[in-house]
């Protein structure tokens, strides 16, 4: 299994569970050191957020605002709104592993751990989402996460 190789087709994963479980294959490898760091390897720059297919986006002042906590809909936004942000620590961890080559195995190791958490969070978000009969997808989210990632792209 190619590190980078693998890395670049969880990012470009379509759904929650595709990048789940792809990253959980990948993740074990790499804890049993059965992942080869490839020796070139030219990173893709992704110009679009990996939920772009699954959320709508909108402007960030216009995604619901986060009241009533104690309706239905209130939990939902609120809960989206967090399982929104994990989504994003997701790919911008996986992309701290992905974009930065030659560096030493224990930067890799904390990028991957981060991602491995920050999924955990995802899905825990996401099964209370599924309680309240609502999914990751169901509220529109801002990109400004990923448009802060972007810019980092021309500081390298």
């Amino acid at each position: 299994m190619n590190f980078y190789k693998e890395l670049e087709l969880i990012l470009q994963s379509q759904t929650p569970q595709e990048k789940t479980e792809k990253f959980e294959a990948f993740y074990s490898a790499f804890q049993k050191e059965e992942v080869v760091f490839e020796k070139e390897y030219t990173s893709l720059t992704f110009d679009k957020p990996s939920y772009e297919k699954i959320c709508r986006i909108i402007s960030p002042q216009d995604v619901p605002k986060r009241k009533n906590l104690t309706t239905k809909e209130g939990q939902i936004n609120l809960l989206h709104a967090v399982a929104h942000i994990e989504y994003s620590a997701i790919d911008l961890a996986l992309d701290g592993a992905y974009r930065f080559q030659g560096l030493p195995r224990e930067y890799y190791e904390d990028w991957l751990s981060v991602a491995n958490d920050e999924i955990k969070h995802f899905l825990m978000l996401e099964n209370l989402l599924n309680e309240l009969d609502a999914k990751y997808g169901d509220v529109e989210v801002h990109n400004a996460l990923f448009e802060a990632s972007q810019r980092t792209q021309t500081m390298l």
